[in-house]
């Protein structure tokens, strides 16, 4: 009898020494290929504090003065040489002198590395298909630490945006397939190990980001700290299988089974005697297009919540990240907190999910890190100037705030998922993952909102994400639900309805040769 891939991995071993030393080199590739050029925006535009300069007849002011207060933009209005940036730390602002009439600029940066991923979006998966996920995120993981190496080098600030853009297209493109390949080769009974573990090396990279940034001051030593070791995934093409799926839909069985074959041998197994079952390969089944996302009022429902609860998280943990520098006390052990916050928020959000179920957790975490926010905005206002007592009150805060958008972020990438058809799943999932890149877009400008008004940012950060709280509530549970494979209306309308039964849906059955890959991407 012929064996699913999945049942031929229980056989040869579903998490054993093969798998823990595949996921050891993905761990290494997210964290200095994918997180860290990701990440690293937390130090790059941070804005110093001003002070005027030493004996200067046109400058008489005594203080430090920073975004919102209301001596900020009094520099403006004098010869820079009666004032300077206070601190040794510098960024992209104090090395470009984006400030007064060039201050606009100090987003375009940021927003062209979000920008880069929106377009990557688009071409990586076509590329992945086409060419393999293996050469696909080794070529454009070593390419992004290229990039990033050329924008710590650059001496003009447009050369810098450009490198920068290119990083955010080298992220996407690098992730996506390292995401596939890390859940592809464990079990299914085990496949949370492998979520696990890309959470666990996101969470890491935070805080090791804090670490380098307090010692390297200047913004090019932090990002040539990353860039560097980035260059490592060349060695690893040697040791990283291919997907085993797209050798199969691109009739490289041979190579498939080579592989499966050695999986068995490090894991010391008996490789079975069966065949794999390659059914899945010839059905034919009716595909879905960009269309069937908005071809009911059901399903557009779905696509515009799911679009809109992404674009929300994303921009709510990105501000809050990028935000804690800012918060008060020592910025470097403000961003480690910030990072270690993440490791109990993903056990956390295992256990909210197997008890309360995706819908809820998301919802109920939402909902949570809105009140963190205007919790936030409440210590900030009362604050009567850097009181001890206020300054942990509003760390405390924004910490509980950072673990309820982290386990809503980990359980929406599933949630997504599992609301759309199979036949349909890969384009629904690519097209909410906009939202992702919209929210990552946006996050940097809500960051910067403390320049009109010290209370803006967090005010946004609440306020949206109580909203994206009750707009989850509107769509349906997906845990424990037979998966839907065809574009049945009545099937998504169980998404919306409570009155819909879902007896007579059979569970994953074999999917077209195509389908089958890119479903797995998106997993």
């Amino acid at each position: 009898m012929a064996l699913t891939l999945d049942q031929f991995l229980q056989n040869i071993g579903s998490l054993g020494c093969y798998q823990a030393k595949l996921l050891t080199m993905l761990g290494y590739i997210l964290v200095f290929n994918v997180a860290y050029p990701f990440l690293v925006v937390t130090f790059l535009i941070i804005e110093p504090p001003w002070k005027c300069a030493t004996n200067s007849t046109k400058c008489t002011l005594t203080g430090e003065y920073k975004p919102g207060n209301e001596y900020y933009d009094f520099r403006c209005s004098i010869p820079r040489s009666e004032w300077y940036f206070s601190g040794e730390r510098t960024s992209v602002i104090t090395e470009f002198e984006l400030v007064c009439d060039k201050s606009y600029l100090n987003l375009v940066s940021p927003s062209l590395f979000f920008f880069g991923t929106l377009v990557s979006d688009f071409c990586c998966g076509i590329l992945s298909d086409k060419f393999g996920r293996k050469p696909i995120m080794i070529v454009f993981g070593t390419a992004g630490s290229l990039f990033a190496l050329f924008a710590a080098l650059s001496p003009a600030f447009w050369m810098y945006s450009i490198c920068r853009f290119f990083v955010g297209f080298c992220y996407a493109a690098t992730f996506i397939p390292m995401y596939t390949l890390c859940t592809e080769f464990v079990g299914v009974d085990r496949r949370h190990v492998s979520g696990t573990v890309i959470w666990m090396s996101w969470a890491f990279t935070v805080m090791m980001l804090s670490g380098i940034a307090y010692f390297f001051h200047d913004f090019r030593s932090v990002t040539l700290a990353g860039a560097v070791p980035g260059f490592l995934i060349l060695v690893m093409w040697c040791f990283i299988p291919e997907s085993i799926r797209y050798l199969l839909i691109n009739d490289k069985t041979e190579r498939a089974y080579e592989t499966l074959r050695h999986i068995a041998k490090t894991n010391k197994r008996e490789y079975p005697n069966e065949l794999l079952d390659l059914s899945f390969m010839t059905k034919d089944q009716k595909k879905g297009n960009i269309r069937d996302l908005f071809r009911t009022r059901k399903m557009l429902h779905i696509t515009v919540v799911l679009f809109t609860v992404l674009l929300i998280a994303t921009m709510v943990y990105l501000a809050v990240t990028i935000s804690s520098p800012t918060l008060g006390g020592n910025m470097y052990l403000n961003v480690f907190l910030f990072g270690a916050i993440e490791i109990p928020a993903n056990f956390l959000a295992m256990w909210l999910i197997r008890k309360y179920g995706r819908r809820n957790s998301i919802a109920g975490s939402l909902i949570v890190a809105g009140l963190g926010g205007f919790l936030v905005v409440l210590f900030t206002t009362y604050d009567p100037g850097n009181h001890i007592g206020y300054t942990v009150g509003r760390i405390g805060v924004s910490l509980i705030s950072k673990m309820a958008i982290v386990i809503s972020y980990i359980t929406l990438v599933m949630f997504a998922a599992e609301c759309y058809p199979s036949v349909i799943r890969s384009t629904g999932f690519a097209v909410t993952n906009a939202g992702v890149d919209t929210g990552g877009l946006i996050s940097p400008f809500v960051v910067k909102l403390d320049r009109y008004h010290p209370l803006l940012p967090y005010g946004v950060i609440g306020g949206s994400s109580l909203l994206a709280g009750i707009l989850c509530l509107t769509l349906k549970e997906t845990g424990n639900k037979p998966t839907r494979e065809t574009l049945n209306d009545d099937i998504t309308m169980e998404l919306v309805s409570k009155d819909q039964k879902t007896e007579g849906y059979e569970d994953d059955g074999p999917l077209d040769k195509k389908q089958v890959i890119s479903n797995h991407s998106t997993a």
